[in-house]
């Protein structure tokens, strides 16, 4: 994730870009070694 750079997604598009990256995020923040690293 992601395939394509965010310049190169076409503005109709880009609502549901954000909305993937919205899930992705939420997703490591369900893995209890991502939640919990010093970094984050």
């Amino acid at each position: 994730f992601p395939n394509r750079p965010d310049g190169l997604v076409p503005s109709e598009l880009i609502h549901h870009r954000m909305r993937e990256l919205e899930d992705y995020l939420t997703n490591l923040l369900k893995i209890e070694i991502y939640k919990r690293h010093s970094e984050t």
